[in-house]
């Protein structure tokens, strides 16, 4: 038996997918990394737009 879990905090596990196959396990892990990437780089996109734009060095003179 295999499972994947989801972990908040690094110690906040929780929300396991149980299998009985080691490639189906594989395939949720990857799946559920590749959610987590995709979160972290919508909330990045959302603080830059949040954040005021630095004048560029060129147009300071």
């Amino acid at each position: 038996m295999y499972v994947t879990w989801a972990c908040k905090g690094g110690d906040n596990y929780y929300w396991g997918h149980y299998f009985s196959d080691l490639l189906e396990a594989k395939k949720d892990l990857l799946g559920r990394a590749n959610e987590e990437l995709e979160y972290q780089m919508e909330r990045r996109a959302r603080a830059s737009e949040r954040q005021p734009k630095e004048p560029d060095k060129e147009c300071e003179r």
